[in-house]
């Protein structure tokens, strides 16, 4: 019996995402966002399977024969004439190909170029998945945040109404005052309800992103990535760069692995016989491949042509990616740092004193010392003053997450 549990315990494990390498992600916060997108995106896995097909076709390439030997028999029965004995004739044949232009080497080294275009595709693949998780990331913060508001400002305006319908059944308000305090919280309730579907949708997006069935929660707050003021100060090699010169090079090995096996490959020999009147002979031999001219014989002319313009067209693309770089690298600071000063007109004390006077807007009502109709227009004044600073903080992290992107510069550190 304890064997039967040791044995199910052991499944249980076996298939926990603990196990499988899987990081629960239904909570999702600055410090564990990189980590899902590595174990749940679609995109990146299938970029892994990608390298796994490149280190697949490395492999083909390692063997030192270009084919197995060849072993050939044959027997027969000879018909003897008049007075001869009857005799068997056998005969026994070992071949064996062999590459005497260096093609083995040549595959090689086109096998270990295609690994590290591969391996440079995946490291592309990771930033771009990276960076829209981030941006999908904010986004949902930034949605949090103004649902949130949103209840707030519902919870005042319910408030209002209270007040002003208590004061328009004592005659000591006009009933239009009720009025435009209803008119002002279906108008708030309505918003709150658009805040909540949009916090639900950036949610599902930011969960479609890290490859997830289910709706993660979020934590954090609107900051920018920590590496964003070193990428505003300097720059590394972008990825794509790298991973089209790998693609050129490896295109290049492979055109270079073709034109080797256009030499024909000797097939070597060895045999052995019974020939007739039990003669036994001994010998080896030597076949060559005759070479015809393309189209009529197999030249890997097309194969070749195809290969080296892949590799032209590579570093075509590296060229242009190089000289976009200086002006994306250039507009990404410029955008980055108009972000920052955009967020300097919201002091952090004055929205602290905005969302003090949301609250204290309804006894500001309910003391008389505010009319009903002042406190709905400051109401909305300061509901825009501080949906912009949501706002303006949204985009200083996007503004933060491509500029990572351009530079070069890890994704990753996003915890402060």
């Amino acid at each position: 019996m304890n064997t039967i549990r040791t044995i199910a315990l052991v499944a249980i494990l076996a298939w926990s995402p603990i196990a499988r390498g899987e990081v629960p992600c239904a909570h999702v916060s600055r410090e564990n966002l990189a980590p899902c997108v590595r174990s749940g995106s679609f995109g990146l896995a299938i970029a892994h399977e990608d390298l796994d097909a490149a280190r697949g076709r490395r492999d083909a390439a390692a063997p030192w024969l270009p084919s197995n030997p060849g072993l050939a028999a044959t027997l027969g029965r000879r018909e003897p004439a008049a007075g001869q004995p009857a005799a068997a004739n056998w005969n026994v044949t070992v071949s064996q190909e062999l590459e005497v232009a260096g093609q083995r080497g040549a595959r090689v080294q086109a096998g270990d170029a295609g690994v590290v275009a591969s391996a440079r595709r995946v490291e592309v693949q990771g930033r771009d998945v990276l960076a829209a998780a981030w941006a999908a990331y904010f986004g949902a913060l930034a949605a949090r945040d103004e649902a949130a508001l949103a209840a707030e400002l519902v919870t005042s305006a319910e408030a209002f109404v209270e007040v002003a319908e208590a004061r328009a059944d004592k005659g000591l308000a006009s009933p239009v005052d009720a009025a435009i305090a209803r008119a002002g919280a279906v108008r708030l309730l309505r918003e709150r309800l658009a805040a909540e579907r949009a916090d639900a949708r950036s949610r599902a997006d930011l969960g479609a992103v890290l490859g997830s069935t289910a709706v993660p929660t979020v934590a954090g707050d609107l900051a920018p990535l920590v590496g964003a003021d070193e990428a505003a100060a300097r720059a590394s090699p972008r990825a794509e760069v790298r991973a089209l010169e790998a693609e050129a090079i490896s295109n290049a090995a492979r055109a270079v692995a073709l034109r080797r096996q256009r030499v024909p490959n000797p097939t070597l020999s060895v045999f052995a016989a019974n020939e007739e009147f039990n003669t036994r002979v001994v010998g080896a031999g030597i076949a060559i491949p005759l070479p015809l001219p393309h189209p009529v014989g197999r030249t890997y002319a097309g194969e070749i042509e195809e290969a080296e313009a892949l590799a032209r067209r590579a570093r075509l693309e590296a060229e242009r990616v190089r000289r976009d770089v200086s002006r994306e690298l250039a507009t990404a600071r410029q955008a980055y740092a108009s972000r920052k000063e955009e967020l300097d007109a919201f002091p952090r004390a004055r929205v602290d004193q905005s969302r003090a006077l949301v609250r204290a807007t309804a006894e500001e009502v309910t003391a008389g010392r505010l009319s009903i109709r002042d406190a709905v227009v400051a109401q909305q004044s300061l509901l825009e003053f501080l949906r912009a600073y949501v706002e303006t903080r949204l985009e200083l992290c996007r503004a933060s997450v491509e500029l990572v992107r351009v530079s070069g510069l890890p994704l990753d550190g996003g915890a402060r």
